[in-house]
């Protein structure tokens, strides 16, 4: 099946324009890359926002999960050769251009359902699973957007999804528990002889800071894996990773410097920082690895 020229081109540009209303961090990482990549990576992310956005809208639950079966249907119309829509036309597209498994896609989709009925996790394994659908797929996913082969590069593009989004867990920590959520492991927590009441209790910081502590060194060691993808990755694909890599490590530095900020407050990079980052990635210079203590 070959999505129509004329459509795709229109719904590409309708990406384009996701990513940028998005105003994601990312989005100026994307001209990096060449034309056809770049559209590539603008479908990915408009998919991964859009079916996001239905989770985190105020409808009741049931409208909510309601959406995204429609979405995820019209997913599946899309690839079985009538793909319609804005948005659908140049996520096909892209699966076909660059031979993306379509159960990467379906993976972001049903990461984003266990969002519905958030009743946090029990143990890490749980807390991994839901990392794996909500961020590592979009990686994998990139992977042949990048034109990266190799059976070795997976693991390492795996754990590199697993290291960002335990970087979101911990710098959302303050925003989530507004909502009501947790995700950090409750297994975890009693290790620490904290429940999650003691999060933002004052008289239990020390022991709260010990146990966000030891969730950042376990994100710490997903980086040092994360950054095997690299030796894989070559010319702009290499300078997006090292762009997305620097600024979710920086941030995950910035938590580690200062954990009791995290329990009051969304920790954001400087613009300094950022541009620290864009310089080294622009250039190529070397990733600011995990030291070997971390391990």
């Amino acid at each position: 099946m070959t999505t129509n020229h004329a459509l795709a081109e229109t719904s590409y540009r309708y990406c384009r324009q996701v990513v940028r209303r998005s105003g994601s961090n990312f989005s100026l990482a994307f001209w990096l890359l060449p034309k056809s990549q770049r559209r590539g990576m603008y479908a990915l992310y408009a998919f991964a926002r859009e079916v996001d956005d239905l989770a985190d809208s105020v409808k009741p639950v049931a409208e909510r999960r309601a959406e995204i079966e429609r979405f995820s249907d019209e997913f599946e119309t899309a690839l079985s050769g009538r793909p319609s829509g804005a948005l659908m036309p140049a996520v096909v597209d892209t699966i076909e251009r660059f031979s993306v498994p379509a159960k990467h896609f379906r993976d972001i989709a049903a990461g984003v359902r266990m969002d519905l009925d958030h009743e946090g996790f029990e143990t890490f394994d749980q807390l991994e699973h839901y990392c794996h659908h909500v961020a590592s797929a979009v990686g994998l996913a990139c992977l042949p957007i990048w034109k990266v082969s190799a059976a070795e590069a997976r693991q390492p593009a795996v754990d590199c999804g697993i290291a960002f989004q335990l970087t979101n867990v911990l710098r959302d920590v303050h925003e989530d528990a507004q909502l009501g959520r947790l995700y950090l492991p409750r297994e975890d927590l009693r290790r620490f002889h904290c429940d999650a009441e003691d999060l933002f209790d004052r008289a239990h910081i020390e022991r709260v800071c010990q146990f966000l502590n030891f969730e950042a060194e376990r994100a710490t060691r997903y980086y040092q894996s994360a950054a095997g993808l690299r030796q894989f990755l070559s010319g702009p694909p290499r300078r997006v990773f090292d762009l997305m890599y620097g600024r979710y490590f920086r941030l995950l530095l910035l938590i580690r410097s200062d954990l009791k900020a995290v329990l009051s407050q969304k920790l954001r990079l400087r613009f300094m920082d950022k541009m620290s980052v864009a310089a080294r990635a622009v250039l190529g210079l070397p990733l600011p690895l995990p030291n070997q203590r971390s391990r």
